[in-house]
């Protein structure tokens, strides 16, 4: 079992998912800002959820303003009763939602608190769990084992967008176009050069290793974003 299908569905789908990537990766590395321009972004109604983390008696919050444009404030012990009631007080625009993420997951668990649009957020979603499916029922896989690519997709998650672009065949930019039937005839004409030989599919601890050198590269991308579109 595998992905395959024609070539226009894997770049619509790995260029799906490669902007959700985009969108929500900047979440690792949040710009600083002050809990009180947090408050007026729910009384405004451009922020709609909130992550608060709770470390002892440190409370933290990240929140996303717009594209790659995210922020983290420390707040006060009270900071989700003070944004319950910004977001309720009279002449708020905003609906507010809270999660408390645990410290390791993928990139993709924060497309619902980028307030991304729900056209990008669902299929999304929908597409990583249909290509995590696929990977676990496919028995042989010509790039990399199911070991390999269950690390690439749980470390980092970039595993389903390789998925698409590798397999069961990668896919080219500009591929060539056939050969005219003149040219054809006269390459028939020549001996054939000897086939490579197939390279074995990466492992799983080879995989593993890539897993976190993608996850590495992820989180330096996000800083950079983030610097970028704060």
């Amino acid at each position: 079992m595998g992905l395959g299908g024609s070539a226009a569905l894997r770049w619509v789908g790995s260029a799906l998912l490669a902007t959700a990537l985009l969108l929500t990766v900047p979440c690792g590395a949040p710009r600083g800002a002050q809990f009180e321009q947090l408050l007026d972004g729910v009384r405004a109604g451009g922020v709609t959820a909130v992550q608060i983390h709770v470390d002892g008696g440190t409370v933290s919050t990240v929140w996303h303003e717009g594209p790659l444009r995210w922020y983290r404030a420390d707040g006060p012990y009270d900071a989700q009763r003070q944004l319950l009631a910004a977001a309720t007080a009279p002449g708020a625009e905003g609906r507010l939602t809270f999660t408390s993420p645990e410290p390791h997951r993928v990139w993709l668990q924060a497309v619902d608190d980028a307030d991304e649009p729900t056209w990008l957020a669902v299929p999304a979603v929908l597409l990583y769990l249909l290509a995590f499916l696929v990977m676990l029922m496919t028995r042989e896989h010509p790039y990399a084992n199911r070991w390999a690519w269950f690390w690439l997709f749980v470390v980092g998650g970039i595993g389903p967008i390789l998925l698409l672009l590798k397999e069961p065949v990668p896919l080219r930019i500009g591929r060539r176009r056939r050969a005219s039937r003149a040219g054809e005839a006269s390459q028939a004409s020549r001996p054939a050069r000897p086939a490579r030989p197939a390279r074995p599919p990466v492992t799983g601890g080879i995989g593993l290793a890539l897993a976190l050198v993608w996850a590495t590269g992820l989180a330096l991308a996000g800083s950079l974003l983030s610097a970028v579109a704060g």
